[in-house]
């Protein structure tokens, strides 16, 4: 893998209001055709006294990469006022980078001629958290804090991208017995008619606030996409009801599934760590295939690349911005380190640092 040095490709935001300072922060690519792109770009607001204040984000379609431009921007979603509906205090929301999944225009299945009943269309999924109106500070300072989600359903026609619908719901009401949180670091992938992602869930009835991460099935239905399954992968180990975090999930060479989480929400002897999980049966089961330990995560978002090289390594990126970076400071380069997945005969896959 090689990384080429360019241009700042985003950073002020179209429609940002008279006297704020509004910067596109990250990206996260999906694909909308054969011949089409789109660019997942959430929206910080700047000059702040709270820390992670988010404004919105967009879907920026591009057909290259040098006509990744704002000005082609499609408004996703934006911060707007509200009252707490306990407190009644009023409240500012902060909505957190957006990811999801897509099924290109024209897809077909498995390679052959059937085209795929949903293509054109996907979702999209954010947290939202509410700041107090004056910005002062941020909602884990206060007794309630008031969380929500955001889920949008897209389609694409190969002219216009849309939001055929949109909503807030709480975190326990995307799929039964789980409150899904979706602290997502890449896009879902196709896994027959279904898209699959990681997620982050804590389980109804879990006054621990035990975290775990796994693997949601999305299937559509009724004109739209919802949540029909979660398998969990990092499971809850240590009392203190910390765990693994902000998962990624990739399809490799040989078909298998390989799910990556950071360890910054373990335990002492796992603390800040990168672990690997492969699936050979499309998520049913999990085996862990690496545990790097220390590999500084607690600020840098580390997350699988959705891509192999012909020798089978899969580079692992680590960013303090996350990955696809818009607007990337100096400061917060990247990081690499990639491993390889060797199939034995007895023992099944193993992962090796490269």
């Amino acid at each position: 893998m090689t990384i080429n040095k360019s241009e700042k490709i985003l950073s002020k935001v179209p429609d940002m209001p008279s006297g704020e300072e509004w910067v596109y922060q990250m990206g996260v690519p999906l694909q909308l055709s054969a011949t089409e792109a789109g660019l997942f770009c959430s929206i910080r607001r700047g000059s702040v006294k709270a820390v992670d204040f988010e404004v919105g984000n967009d879907l920026i379609p591009f057909d290259s990469i040098d006509r990744i431009k704002a000005e082609r921007a499609v408004p996703l979603i934006r911060s707007t006022p509200m009252c707490h509906p306990e407190t009644g205090d009023e409240q500012m929301l902060s909505v957190y980078p957006v990811t999801g999944g897509f099924v290109p225009l024209g897809a077909k299945m498995d390679g052959g001629g059937r085209i795929h009943p949903h293509a054109g269309t996907g979702f999209g999924v954010c947290q939202i958290l509410g700041y107090p109106s004056d910005l002062s500070r941020e909602p884990g300072r206060t007794d309630k804090p008031l969380k929500m989600m955001g889920i949008q359903q897209y389609t694409y026609d190969g002219t216009h991208f849309t939001v055929s619908s949109q909503g807030r719901i709480s975190e326990d009401q995307l799929y039964p017995g789980w409150r899904l949180i979706p602290a997502i670091m890449s896009n879902a992938i196709p896994d027959g008619e279904d898209l699959v992602c990681g997620m982050c869930g804590v389980q109804s009835g879990n006054t621990a606030e035990k975290r775990t991460a796994g693997v949601a099935r999305w299937r559509y239905s009724d004109n739209k996409w919802s949540v029909i399954g979660f398998t969990p992968v990092a499971q809850q180990t240590v009392a203190s009801g910390r765990c693994t975090g902000e998962p990624s999930l990739i399809r490799i060479k040989d078909g298998s599934l390989l799910f990556m989480a950071r360890g910054v929400f373990t335990d002492e002897e796992d603390a800040e760590s990168v672990l690997v999980w492969r699936s050979t049966d499309r998520g049913a089961t999990w085996k862990t295939v690496l545990k790097k330990r220390r590999w500084n995560t607690r600020r840098r978002f580390p997350c699988l690349a959705p891509a192999t090289t012909e020798s089978g390594s899969i580079p692992i990126r680590r960013c303090k911005s996350s990955p696809c970076v818009c607007s990337l400071p100096k400061r917060a380069r990247p990081s690499f380190m990639t491993i390889r997945i060797q199939t034995e005969p007895d023992t099944g896959a193993k992962g090796k640092v490269g």
